[in-house]
């Protein structure tokens, strides 16, 4: 199968980045290496801002695809972890530059649909409502924890056995969930009565 355009010039920017900073990559570079044209790059990409965006989201794509559920995550984030180690060359080129905030970005797209499915998945599951304003407040929450383990763990140097710290985040956070929907449930149904 032929690869898109999109495919050729996120491939060649992550070969270049096994050498360069995000930073240093150019499109010229990207288009030279491909043998493409700087202008059919821009024809997809607004700018490089878009680019590393899009490489991010693939790559999380490739590596979380079927581990995106409640009963998943804790694997997922594993995988990610791992998968970060074995490319810690490419990741520091992109986390260590002025691409940073995409970098987080990406996550935060991530962590919010697995952390929006797992509090859906458990509300439903032990008939736990939950207010729009708490259920966005508690994803936000799991999702601050999941990228700030992340950070910690890319400006460590990805040291850290990727299994342990996905072991002891999921004992952390073993039956989280369903507690803060518990306690957010009887809060309301408490200041219902008050009123």
């Amino acid at each position: 199968m032929k690869e898109t355009l999109e495919q050729t010039a996120e491939r060649v920017f992550g070969e270049l980045l096994e050498t360069c900073s995000a930073d240093q990559i150019t499109f010229v570079m990207i288009a030279d290496r491909a043998g493409i044209t700087r202008q059919a790059i821009y024809y997809h990409y607004s700018g490089k801002r878009d680019l590393v965006s899009a490489y991010i989201q693939n790559m999380l794509a490739r590596i979380l695809e079927g581990y995106d559920t409640y009963h998943s995550w804790v694997e997922g984030f594993r995988m990610v972890l791992e998968h970060f180690q074995a490319d810690r060359t490419r990741v520091d080129h992109i986390y260590f530059s002025r691409y940073r905030d995409d970098f987080l970005q990406a996550m935060n797209v991530y962590g919010n649909m697995i952390f929006q499915r797992a509090v859906d998945h458990v509300s439903n599951d032990f008939n736990y409502p939950v207010k729009a304003e708490d259920r966005h407040f508690m994803v936000r929450f799991y999702c601050y924890v999941f990228i700030g383990l992340i950070c910690d763990y890319i400006e460590a140097g990805m040291q850290e056995d990727p299994m342990t710290i996905a072991a002891r985040s999921n004992i952390m956070m073993h039956h989280s969930i369903r507690t803060s929907l518990r306690k957010f449930n009887e809060q309301s149904l408490k200041q219902a009565a008050r009123t």
